[in-house]
């Protein structure tokens, strides 16, 4: 998916732009409603420039930070969408093998931008484990 991003990206920025924001919110109980709202966030702080966004998407096709993961010594929380088509839920099973004492909270019927999706429930689950 993130190779033919970039290979896109070359040739139409704002469409492929739009085709990333539709992926964010695929799952998702309310699609448009995610795909307005990142696209206001985009539109306030300037469309990227397509340079930072292949950097970007070559950090996500080059990067392995599985073992940064495992050095990390503070709490930590994941929060994952159900119907996240960019993470597997699957992930879910292979994390504890790099963190073990993490916290994996799944968000029923949500996709890859839960915290866009359902903004109070994912605050919530964050000041659950805060207080924890």
């Amino acid at each position: 998916v993130f190779e033919q991003f970039a290979n896109q990206l070359s040739d139409d920025q704002q469409h492929t732009l739009q085709r990333f924001l539709r992926l964010q919110a695929k799952g998702s109980t309310q699609p448009r409603e995610v795909i307005k709202q990142l696209a206001e966030q985009i539109a306030e702080q300037h469309p990227p420039h397509a340079d930072a966004l292949k950097a970007g998407l070559a950090c996500l096709l080059n990067w392995d930070l599985r073992e940064q993961l495992a050095a990390l010594t503070c709490p930590l929380q994941v929060i994952l969408g159900e119907k996240d088509n960019l993470i597997p839920l699957s992930i879910k099973e292979r994390l504890p093998d790099y963190q073990p004492n993490a916290r994996i909270d799944v968000m029923m019927g949500l996709g890859h931008a839960p915290f866009i999706s359902d903004a109070e429930k994912c605050q919530s689950l964050i000041d659950q484990f805060i207080h924890e």
